[in-house]
């Protein structure tokens, strides 16, 4: 298993747009350069979390681990439901 020490994961808010989305969510491997994006319907904790464990599912079938995850406080600062997920499943 490749250990990335980084991930970057930037969250975007915007009006409902097509198919009621309020958010996206993108997340960004430094190692392989890769990018993801998740479209979310809210900015609860709960999209946020089923969203990062989807995440996390693909990044351990390519064989990746996170080490880090970095994303803005607003996220976990003002979500620390969200913070504690990131916490315990790295």
């Amino acid at each position: 298993m490749v250990t990335v020490l980084e991930h970057t994961i930037d969250f975007h808010w915007f009006e409902t747009g097509y198919g009621g989305f309020k958010g996206l969510m993108l997340a960004n491997n430094q190692w392989s350069g890769l990018i993801w994006d998740y479209y979310l319907e809210d900015h609860t904790a709960d999209s946020i979390i089923h969203a990062l464990r989807h995440l996390l599912g693909v990044l351990k079938r390519m064989d990746i681990k996170a080490q880090v995850i970095k994303c803005d406080n607003k996220t976990v600062g003002q979500k620390p439901r969200t913070a504690t997920f990131l916490m315990s499943d790295l």
